[in-house]
């Protein structure tokens, strides 16, 4: 996200050096420094990064100062809506056996924090630590297997089309969903 600010010298004096001072971490001022012409406008860019900030309004007053001239001030405002969003590792769950235990490490990589739900497609699959709260940033590990005995009641074969169902939202409510895939399941002939 980015904005101009336009700002006019005084009709008095020559070329005067300004420098940009107080700029936060989130906010990128260009140019910083430079020389203002007498009774001309400048066009100074503000540049946003709010990948790493928490949601919320932020409000910050940049001041230019230039020799001879009072600092000048202005006031920017950055709001900053709120972004759920999940990452998974492995990206696929492969079960190379029906007795492996698989972890998959759900990660919040929004800018609040998440609750989040696993739900299997098919009773076959078990899942412990399939519920919790995220932190920004946090990650957890939620094991995965297949509990053989429900299987059985399905009969032999290959199951296709398997996936969890991740959902998440803010704490207290979980909305959004996503698919993580899972690798066919094979149950032998015994």
């Amino acid at each position: 996200t980015q904005a101009q600010l336009p700002v006019t010298t005084s009709p008095q004096g020559g070329q005067t050096p300004f420098t940009v001072t107080r700029v936060p971490s989130w906010l990128k001022v260009l140019p910083l420094s430079g020389t203002l012409g007498r009774d001309t406008t400048h066009l100074m860019l503000y540049k946003f990064g709010t990948r790493a900030l928490a949601a919320g309004v932020y409000v910050h007053t940049v001041e230019i100062s230039a020799a001879s001239l009072t600092p000048g001030r202005t006031q920017v405002t950055l709001d900053v809506p709120e972004f759920w969003r999940l990452s998974f590792s492995p990206p696929v769950l492969t079960f190379a056996s029906l007795r492996d235990t698989l972890t998959l490490t759900v990660t919040n990589v929004a800018n609040v924090p998440l609750d989040f739900e696993l739900l299997p497609n098919y009773g076959f699959f078990q899942i412990l630590g399939k519920t919790g709260s995220l932190a920004m940033g946090a990650s957890a590990g939620a094991r995965v297997f297949v509990d053989t005995a429900r299987l059985f009641g399905h009969g032999p074969g290959t199951y296709t089309n398997n996936y969890l169902i991740l959902r998440f939202g803010p704490p207290g409510s979980v909305g959004p969903m996503t698919i993580v895939p899972v690798s066919d399941v094979t149950l032998p002939l015994v």
